[in-house]
């Protein structure tokens, strides 16, 4: 039976070594002109170190029955590291004017040395996540709705294909005969003949953006964009699934599959991440000058989610033939249904929401990990009245605070799936971008401006 383990490493506690000061003063007095002596470092009392927490279940006996080939439920985990830290060392001079001594003239100054964000960070608690709790949950929803659609996926979806084109029964027959006369067939089509004509008006040209602004607004600028996106959608969407499924074919024949009906694991898997960036600003104003600093935030969210099936893998499933794919292709057949899964989840939730035949669930979980950094550095001072007091010197020591959180929890197939908003549209894809603008084009020249 598992068994619950709680550890605690290190501590957060006033480091008086890690946020103090200390001054000195010139002149002693104007009798005895001399450098008085460095005062005795005075602590900050901010809270600085490293604090680890690990909450885990352990299961007894568990390599033995991992080399068994036994499948282990994941356990639940929690843990949380807590890093605060004062780096480097500010050394500054406060000069008074006018001279304080005179026969010979003198300034007065005042030295400070040591590590002064400290005081001003104090112990303000800055681990706060900058992702709401909404956006969080929403991403946990969306990872775990896509790794059980992405169960007893192959490589490729045969079933889509052969609903759409039925060229791939003779491609999988003669690939390469056939490939080849849909390509001569491609190359003599009229837009494709017009495409090319338009390549020598427009040299160089080989995408929408590459156009000049100019030359987009002209009658044969729009007539090139036109041809250029729909060629480019014809082959993204044409010929290179067809490709695709031949790749895949190909290699399903060079797999050597079990003959006995021996059923193995097989682990579904999806991730996403969300991130977030912000600054705050910060002054002080006193007699002698304001002192300005920053305290910069980051937080990087990220989830893995893993679902673990057993079944016997054969031709059908790599090929996606499956009973699955055949309840789903209404929706892959709907015209642009791949843009709106672009936004929306839509496909992945009717995924994963359909049984999956002669599979045995065995059960899956996901892994979350939040990671904070706050860095406390100053920007600068301004003098309030340089007549009275300049300042030179540096400031250059930071505050340092770091907080990672990191649990497993199971997956919950009834309360973890549901639509959602993507947390990411993925457009710095180059291949999803293209398409978005050949798409957008396609769209843009039906309007008459």
């Amino acid at each position: 039976m598992d068994y619950s383990e709680i550890k605690q490493e290190g501590s957060v506690t006033q480091s008086y070594a890690e946020g103090y000061y200390r001054a000195r003063s010139f002149p002693v007095s104007c009798a005895d002109r001399t450098i008085g002596p460095w005062s005795a470092w005075t602590p900050t009392g901010a809270y600085y170190g490293t604090w680890r927490l690990t909450a885990s279940n352990r299961t007894p006996g568990y390599w033995s029955k991992k080399k068994r080939g036994d499948w282990i439920p994941p356990n639940i985990f929690y843990s949380t590291l807590q890093v605060r830290e004062a780096v480097g060392m500010s050394d500054f001079v406060h000069t008074w004017h006018p001279a304080t001594c005179s026969a010979p003239a003198i300034l007065a100054w005042d030295e400070f040395q040591g590590k002064l964000m400290t005081a001003r960070v104090g112990n303000i608690v800055v681990i706060g996540a900058l992702t709401n709790d909404n956006a969080s949950a929403s991403l946990v929803t969306q990872v775990v709705t896509e790794c059980l659609a992405n169960r007893q996926k192959g490589i490729a979806n045969y079933v889509e294909s052969l609903a759409e084109l039925d060229q791939v029964f003779r491609l999988v027959r003669s690939p390469l005969g056939n490939l080849g006369k849909f390509a001569n067939e491609f190359s003599r089509s009229r837009s494709y003949r017009r495409l090319e004509v338009l390549r020598k008006r427009f040299p160089g040209v080989r995408y929408p953006s590459q156009l000049s602004p100019g030359a987009r607004r002209t009658r044969l600028g729009k007539e090139f964009l036109s041809l250029l996106s729909g060629e480019y959608l014809r082959w993204r969407y044409g010929v290179r699934p067809l490709i695709s499924d031949v790749q895949a074919a190909m290699k399903a024949l060079k797999t050597t599959y079990k003959a006995n009906t021996h059923a193995d694991y097989h682990t579904a898997r999806a991730n996403g991440m969300l991130q977030g960036t912000k600054v705050d600003k910060y002054s002080l104003t006193n007699s002698i000058w304001t002192l300005r600093w920053e305290i910069l935030r980051t937080e990087t969210y990220s989830i893995r989610a893993q679902w673990v099936d057993q079944y016997q893998a054969t031709p059908w499933t790599d090929l996606g033939l499956t009973w699955h794919n055949l309840i789903a292709v209404p929706w892959e057949l709907t015209r642009r249904s791949f843009v709106l899964d672009w936004f929306v989840n839509v496909g992945e939730v009717i995924y994963a929401n359909l049984p999956r035949v002669g599979v045995t669930p065995k059960g899956g979980s996901y892994f979350s990990k939040r990671q904070i950094y706050n860095l406390a550095y100053w920007t600068g001072w301004t003098e309030v009245d340089p007549t009275t007091v300049t300042v030179s010197g540096s400031l250059s020591d930071t505050v340092q605070i770091s907080f990672t959180e990191k649990r497993r929890q199971l997956i919950d197939r009834t309360r973890d799936t549901g639509f959602v908003i993507k947390s990411d549209f993925r457009f710095d894809q180059w291949t999803r971008a293209l398409d978005a603008a050949s798409l957008t084009v396609q769209q843009l020249l039906k309007v008459q401006f």
